[in-house]
């Protein structure tokens, strides 16, 4: 049995993983841990079949074609980012190859550093530290009251809609642009009138060949003067040249970006400039490790059809009792445990139903899925999942899930966060467009649980309910 076990090549600094999280990964494959100087050798020589475990700010944030290329039998690469542009993600399919990354650890993290950016920027905090904390009264140094002060977020995606609450929180006007306008309690304007109006601008889109395209030179050229710009992705989507023409014409009132080792004296004026901090609280850390080692473990499970609570026996964080649980698709069998839970939620009434819920179940259905998390062999929640397609948006497909419960004693214990993950992996896989969550209006808990685990898009609907009087509800 040792022979056949998948080799799991680790690319990062072994301090970053507890010894637990290795002691379980090496129950399911041959962990090695390889230098940053002899990692790209070794898996291309290396015949064996094998997972990647790659982390970026170890190895550097250049994937190598020649490893996906030449390297025989990789499974599969898990990267210690959210951010998947460093690896060649086009080739990884070509070689059947797949890719995780870890999303939505760090984004309140990041938030709280970004708006760090504004409050510098509105204080001349950049002026003050080039000139060496002098005091003097004069324009130079003439500061900028937030409070009432528009701000703009061109993209309300998670890492924006957490910058928009902050923002709210200290007596902003706070107003958005997106791609595809959001249920939002703020308001929605036109990428030019956000440009000419606002006083504050986030850019938070996504780098990618569309949004390259989308903040153009007339557009930065209709700013105020006394606009501050901040940039959460770089350089990439604007033209940072005519950003530092403005901020050197004192055309700008500040800009902030984040730029690796590039000293705050480089820029002149009221520039902020710091490396990529954001994401690094020990809060964001933590969770980054443990989504991280989740994943590994859950695919390894899987690929050898085992049980995860088997390999992983009371991995509980000592804060929040954090339970890692086996995310899987429901068999037939699964049913009656399932209707339990029903039950305890009042969604099912008659025990002659379970024989109904089997006839109705098809576990080899596209279109409609049951997922169950399976903790120590006993099954503790579950969600229904609905594929659709549609004929709009280019005919991509979208997902929809209700009827997720979680056992009541399981609850606050990260058994809905695993299970919504398990979805956002099913929609990366498959590309999908969106991802909608069904809950009865007025569900306080529901809707903050939904905006917790990233769907932070509310949307409305209404319902007509045709009861059928056989049914005890």
């Amino acid at each position: 049995m040792e022979e056949d076990k998948v080799e799991v090549c680790i690319v990062a600094e072994r301090e970053l993983f507890e010894d637990n999280y290795i002691e379980n990964i090496e129950k399911l494959g041959k962990v090695i841990f390889l230098r940053k100087n002899n990692y790209e050798k070794f898996l291309i020589k290396d015949n064996s079949k094998k997972i990647i475990v790659y982390d970026p700010d170890f190895a550097g944030w250049d994937f190598k074609d020649e490893i996906l290329e030449k390297s025989s039998n990789i499974l599969a690469v898990f990267l210690g980012t959210t951010d998947k542009s460093y690896i060649n993600l086009e080739l990884c399919k070509k070689c059947n190859i797949q890719v995780f990354n870890i999303p939505r650890y760090a984004g309140d993290s990041v938030a709280e550093y970004l708006v760090m950016y504004m409050f510098s920027c509105a204080k001349k905090i950049p002026l003050q530290i080039k000139n060496d904390n002098k005091q003097i009264f004069d324009d130079i140094f003439l500061q900028m009251q937030l409070k009432n002060k528009k701000v703009g977020i061109v993209g309300l995606g998670n890492i924006g809609s957490k910058i928009a609450d902050i923002c709210d929180g200290i007596g902003m006007k706070v107003c958005y642009w997106n791609r595809k306008i959001k249920q939002s309690d703020y308001e929605y304007i036109s990428l030019k009138q956000l440009f000419k109006t606002c006083d504050v601008i986030f850019l938070c889109l996504q780098i990618n060949d569309e949004t390259k395209k989308i903040i153009t030179d007339e557009l930065l050229e209709s700013m105020k003067q006394n606009t501050i710009f901040i940039s959460c992705t770089g350089k990439q989507l604007f033209n940072y040249k005519m950003i530092e023409d403005k901020i050197n014409n004192q055309e700008l009132f500040g800009y902030a970006i984040e730029e690796p080792d590039i000293a705050l004296d480089k820029y002149k004026g009221n520039v902020m400039v710091t490396s990529e901090y954001g994401w690094f609280t020990k809060e964001a850390s933590k969770q980054r490790i443990q989504k991280w080692y989740t994943s590994i473990v859950t695919y390894l499970c899987n690929l050898y059809g085992y049980s995860t609570s088997k390999f992983i026996e009371n991995i509980e964080l000592k804060e929040n009792k954090y339970l890692i649980c086996n995310i899987r698709k429901a068999k037939t069998d699964d049913i009656p445990a399932i209707a339990k839970l029903y039950m305890d939620q009042n969604w099912f009434g008659e025990e002659n139903s379970i024989q109904k819920m089997k006839s109705n179940y098809d576990e080899n259905s596209e279109n409609v899925l049951v997922l169950v998390a399976e903790y120590k062999g006993k099954i503790i929640g579950t969600a229904t999942i609905n594929i659709n397609k549609s004929l709009a948006f280019n005919c991509m497909q979208y997902l929809t899930f209700d009827y997720l419960v979680v056992k009541r004693e399981y609850r606050r214990r990260k058994v809905g966060t695993q299970l919504m993950e398990a979805m956002y992996a099913i929609i990366e896989k498959e590309n999908m467009e969106s991802i909608w969550g069904v809950a009865s209006y007025g569900r306080k808990q529901v809707g903050n649980f939904f905006k917790n685990v990233g769907l932070d898009d509310p949307v409305y609907g209404y319902r007509r309910i045709y009861i059928d009087e056989s049914v005890v509800l």
